[in-house]
């Protein structure tokens, strides 16, 4: 099966990457589910090369999310300031069936603190809790 995460790892290494999956599984005791937990909870890919390269991949539809993500993180400045470049890339197929790539490249993305979430905060409140459900 061809993923985002498949098709940018190929484009990395047709540029000269040596690349890595740096997303990490957590499973959930006592469940045969999980979820994936990206590097710095920013990135799924990581190329060294010429220079170090941070990928976090996605379908075309959701770059937007994944930019904010990025952009509203505290470690943003702390991964410019290592030198690290940061993409993100979107991919989608064409009318054709072939994969295209939507690239934003934010290594030289400003850093606003406006938009800067403090750590373990909550953007959207909890739902209630539904205390009588029999």
């Amino acid at each position: 099966m061809t993923t985002p995460t498949s098709l940018s790892t190929d484009l990395l290494r047709r540029r000269g990457y040596e690349v890595a999956f740096v997303q990490t599984y957590i499973r959930i005791p006592g469940r045969r589910v999980g979820f994936y937990r990206d590097l710095f909870g920013l990135f799924d890919l990581l190329g060294i090369g010429a220079d170090t390269l941070a990928v976090q991949t996605t379908s075309a539809d959701n770059i937007s999310a994944r930019v904010r993500k990025i952009e509203t993180s505290p470690l943003l400045e702390t991964v410019q300031r290592a030198g690290w470049r940061i993409e993100v890339h979107g991919w989608e197929k064409d009318s054709t069936g072939h994969w295209q790539l939507r690239c934003v490249d934010l290594t030289d993305q400003p850093v606003d603190w406006s938009r800067i979430q403090k750590a373990g905060r909550r953007s959207k409140a909890r739902p209630a809790i539904q205390t009588h459900l029999f």
